[in-house]
C-alpha cells in the first residue's frame, strides 16, 4: 500500500457523526449521475458513500497555486500588465477525453508543472485512483495523455492540490504528500510524504475538502498558507488558518487567523510588483461571499475584510479560481469573469470573460463540499479540467481595458 494511503472511509449520508478517517475505515459507495451544463445540480460521488451526499447540494469554492514552466503562474503573484493595458481570455477549446464514462476527474484536483497538466481520476466508487499527464504543445493544445500513475495516493475524500515553486503536493487528512515526477510526466514512485506526523501538522486538524495556496511575494521569499476545511479531527469545518515557509516544513504554523467563512473556500494569492506583501482572496464553501487578506513576507497575516459577493454564474459555482498578469480570473459554473488587483488589493469590476462550452463541475462531493482545485496557467494558456476533457484558452495581454 501507498505510504498513508487510506482505507476508504464509511460515512453516513446525512450525517457528520457516521464519518472516520479515512485512514481507518472503509467506504461504501455508489454512482454519482451528473447533469448538463446551465442550472443542473450536478451528481454526487457515491450517493450511500459520502458524508451528507444524499443531498447533493452543490455550490462553493477552493484553490491551488504553484509556478509551472514558461515563467508563468499558476497561482502565483504575475505582474500588471504596463500601460493600463488588461489581460483577458480567449474563446477555450478543449482538449480529447481523459476518462470514460465509468471514472471521473472532479471532485478531485488537477494541477500543471513543468508543461505536464495532471488530472487525477477514480471510479465512481473512490477506487481506480489513476493519475494521468498530458504534455502541453506550441499552440496550447495537449497531447495525448498517459499513464502517470496507477495509484495516485489521494484518498476518496476531497483534498487540494497545490504546485510549490516547481514541486507539487496535496494536503489529505493530515498529510503533506510531494508527487515525485519525471521529465516525462511520470510519477517515479509513491507520494512522498513530508509530515513528522499527520496528527500534528495541521494543529491537530487532519483536514480534507480543504483549500490552500501558494503565496509567492515578488519582492522575494514565499509561503504556502493552508486556508482549513473539514476535519477528521471533531468531524466538523475548522477554519484555522497555517503556514508554512518554503521548503515546506513537516509541521504548519497558526496564523492566529481564522477564515471567515464557515467553510473555506476557493482562494487566489497576489502580490504588487516589487513588493514584501500580497493580498489572499478567498470565497466561501457554500455561496457567494468572499474576502481579502493582507500578508507580509515576514509572516504577519492580516484581518479579512469582507468584499461583498462574486458575480451570479450557472450550475455547481464552484468553479477555479487563478491570478494571471495581476487580475483575478474566477470561473462560476459555465460562465467566467475577471478583476483587476491594483496595489492595495482593491478589485476593479469583474468583467464578464468567453464561457466555459459548459458547465466546469458536474461531480460533487455532495453538502457544498469542497472540489479539489483543479487549474494551471503554463507559459499563455491556462487549463481547467472540465467534465471529460480538459478545457483551455489562450491569454491575450496588452488588451484595451473596460471605461
Amino acid at each position: 500500500m501507498k505510504p498513508g494511503l487510506p482505507i476508504a472511509a464509511l460515512c453516513a449520508a446525512l450525517s457528520h457523526a457516521g464519518c472516520a478517517s479515512d485512514d481507518a475505515t472503509q467506504v461504501v459507495g455508489g454512482s454519482g449521475a451528473s447533469t448538463g451544463a446551465g442550472g443542473g445540480a450536478g451528481g454526487v460521488v457515491g450517493d450511500g458513500g459520502w458524508p451528507d451526499a444524499a443531498a447533493g447540494a452543490n455550490s462553493g469554492g477552493s484553490p491551488s497555486g504553484g509556478t509551472s514552466s514558461g515563467g508563468t503562474s499558476s497561482g502565483g503573484a504575475g505582474g500588471t500588465t504596463a500601460g493600463g493595458a488588461c489581460t483577458n481570455l480567449s474563446a477555450w477549446k478543449s482538449s480529447a477525453a481523459f476518462a470514460d464514462a465509468a471514472h471521473v476527474s472532479h471532485p478531485l484536483p488537477s494541477f500543471g508543472v513543468a508543461g505536464f497538466f495532471y488530472v487525477h481520476t477514480m471510479d465512481s466508487s473512490a477506487g481506480e485512483r489513476v493519475l494521468y499527464s498530458a504534455k502541453q504543445t506550441s499552440d496550447g493544445s495537449l497531447s495525448a495523455f498517459q499513464l502517470a500513475s496507477a495509484d495516485h495516493g489521494g484518498g476518496p475524500h476531497g483534498f487540494t492540490a497545490v504546485v510549490v515553486g516547481t514541486e507539487p503536493y496535496h494536503f489529505r487528512n493530515g498529510h503533506i504528500a510531494r508527487y515525485p515526477l519525471d521529465s516525462n510526466g511520470k510519477m517515479t514512485g509513491d507520494v512522498v510524504l513530508k509530515e513528522a506526523n499527520p496528527d500534528t501538522a495541521f494543529g491537530g486538524n487532519r483536514y480534507v475538502w480543504d483549500s490552500a495556496v501558494f503565496a509567492a511575494f515578488s519582492g522575494g521569499g514565499s509561503t504556502v498558507i493552508h486556508l482549513g476545511g473539514f476535519s477528521f479531527t471533531g468531524y466538523t469545518y475548522k477554519p484555522n488558518v497555517y503556514r508554512s515557509a518554503v521548503p515546506l516544513q513537516p509541521t504548519f504554523t497558526s496564523t492566529g487567523v481564522n477564515h471567515p467563512a464557515t467553510r473555506p473556500g476557493r482562494a487566489q494569492f497576489w502580490s504588487p510588483p516589487g513588493a514584501n506583501y500580497g493580498y489572499v482572496f478567498s470565497g466561501e464553501g457554500g455561496g457567494s461571499k468572499y474576502w481579502r487578506a493582507k500578508v507580509v513576507a515576514g509572516g504577519a497575516f492580516e484581518p479579512w475584510t469582507e468584499l461583498g459577493t462574486l458575480p451570479s454564474g450557472t450550475d455547481n459555482e464552484r468553479g477555479d479560481w487563478f491570478v494571471i498578469d495581476g487580475t483575478l480570473f474566477v470561473i462560476r459554473g459555465a460562465k467566467v469573469f475577471g478583476a483587476r488587483i491594483d496595489a492595495q488589493g482593491t478589485l476593479a469590476p469583474f468583467q464578464a470573460q468567453p464561457p466555459l462550452p459548459d458547465a466546469q463541475i458536474d461531480i460533487s462531493w455532495g453538502q457544498d463540499h469542497l472540489e479539489g482545485a483543479s487549474y494551471a496557467v503554463l507559459g499563455d494558456y491556462v487549463y481547467v479540467t472540465g467534465k471529460k476533457t480538459v478545457l483551455y484558452s489562450h491569454i491575450l495581454r496588452n488588451q484595451p481595458c473596460p471605461p
